[in-house]
């Protein structure tokens, strides 16, 4: 009991650093924070900043000198943290980003991470499959010309926009020094580890979203729309490359069927942290059925036909996840008078009429990377088809979001599930008993018992 206890308490502390990490205005609200900033407020935001500029050159220094990976990790922690100070520094002084502090910070960003990237990615892991990091440094140096260039074409109408320190340009900025840590790491503990190559293409694939939408948005504010749709592009894309490689690396197609699986339920959630609502569009809802037929019907269809699967149960799953799709859509566009998708019953928000695609796409293929004979594979596949168009008995599940209402012994379950299989190297696995057990504790009929309804 103490030891559920405790690692119960151990989850509330993760989400409260989740939510410190995503949330600027949580961190704001946060008084030993603001204590920080005033503190840290009788030196000028512009030296904090300047203080990046040869950070990048230090932590190889270190690195290169003392050959510690803690002195090195601390280096790297401590430039980092300026970055976060700077920020903090401008609130407390009640002041907004000025034209000076908007190009002088962004430049600096630029530096230390590039540096720091190749230090680390390139030039001692030797990370050839990290395709994506010459067009990130492509894309950002030429959106930051191209802004510059209609700043002084005077076409840009919203100048204190231009100018402001927006947060999907800080949140970028995060997740890359989460990366060149993750690098750090990598070099230092295991450096030959399969899946650094994906991981960090996945990461880089994100961080393009960010730099592209930091730069459109600062032109124009309203292209924040259309950023939850950048995510689903890249789950269509993980689809694409699994089909792809199906042929001649299984694990890795497998392993990007998992990876798409978690950038659909991050397009959702961009999308309601944005307030954007793309999901209920007619444009987020095509997009989001054409990237889960890709990603979560024709992947691990083909995966399936690379291991002897019998071609009619591959067709059978495929229209399974067409069919349910379709009704997907039906249920989720708000205006059916604007087009023919839309019927007059919703389902509710926070469940599925029928098994979501996504829990099947993943069963199948990770079922295959778990080495599961044809013959069961063809059973595993009919069944998570007959489970996708269940929708026509009246079969319901709740929605994945819903995992923060089960009761707090049921949290820690999936945590040490997926740490056990970690453990053990079978990852594969862990998420075989994760969408079983989805598949049972979710679903409405017998999920009372699971959850807690309390707000």
């Amino acid at each position: 009991m103490e030891t559920m206890m405790g690692n119960a308490l151990l989850a509330d502390y993760f989400i409260y650093l989740l939510k410190f990490i995503t949330d600027p205005k949580f961190q704001w609200d946060q008084a030993w924070v603001r204590w920080v900033a005033k503190k840290c407020s009788v030196i000028h935001e512009n030296i904090w900043t300047g203080i990046r500029i040869p950070g990048a050159f230090i932590v190889i220094w270190v690195d290169k000198t003392y050959g510690s990976n803690s002195l090195t990790l601390l280096t790297i922690l401590f430039f980092v943290l300026t970055d976060w100070i700077d920020g903090k520094v401008v609130l407390a002084k009640g002041k907004k980003g000025t034209k000076f502090g908007s190009i002088y910070d962004g430049v600096v960003d630029r530096i230390f991470i590039a540096v720091l990237f190749y230090y680390f990615g390139i030039s001692k892991m030797h990370i050839l499959a990290a395709l994506l990091y010459w067009p990130l440094v492509l894309i950002e140096t030429a959106s930051y010309i191209w802004l510059r260039i209609l700043e002084r074409l005077d076409k840009i109408k919203d100048k204190a926009n231009f100018y402001e320190h927006l947060n999907l340009g800080k949140y970028k900025f995060g997740i890359q020094v989460c990366l060149g840590i993750m690098l750090w790491a990598a070099d230092a503990f295991c450096p030959d580890w399969r899946w650094w190559p994906l991981i960090v293409n996945v990461i880089l694939g994100v961080v393009i979203i960010f730099a592209v939408f930091a730069a459109a948005c600062k032109y124009r504010r309203e292209l924040i729309n259309y950023f939850a749709d950048g995510f689903t592009l890249m789950n269509a894309a993980c689809g694409i490359v699994s089909c792809w490689i199906s042929a001649t690396n299984l694990p890795y197609a497998c392993m990007l069927v998992n990876t798409g699986a978690g950038i659909d339920f991050l397009d959702g959630y961009v999308a309601r942290k944005t307030k954007t609502n793309t999901g209920k569009s007619l444009r987020g809802v095509l997009l989001d059925s054409v990237a889960d037929i890709i990603t979560f019907g024709l992947a691990p269809a083909v995966i399936a036909y690379f291991v002897g699967v019998h071609p009619v149960a591959i067709v059978l799953y495929v229209m399974a996840t067409g069919w349910r799709l379709v009704h997907y859509m039906q249920g989720k566009v708000d205006n059916p008078g604007e087009t023919d998708l839309g019927i007059e019953q919703s389902p509710k928000p926070d469940e599925f009429n029928g098994y979501p695609s996504t829990a099947a796409g993943i069963v199948i293929a990770n079922l295959v990377w778990c080495g599961l004979d044809a013959r069961y594979l063809n059973l595993a596949v009919c069944f998570c088809a007959v489970l996708e168009v269940s929708f026509l008995f009246k079969f319901k599940w709740y929605h994945f979001k819903n995992i923060g209402r089960l009761k707090r012994k049921w949290k820690v379950v999936p945590a040490l599930t997926m740490l056990g299989a970690l453990i053990m190297g079978k990852f594969n696995l862990g998420m075989v008993l994760l969408m079983i057990g989805y598949t049972s504790i979710f679903f409405k009929p017998i999920s009372s018992s699971f959850f807690s309804w309390k707000k």
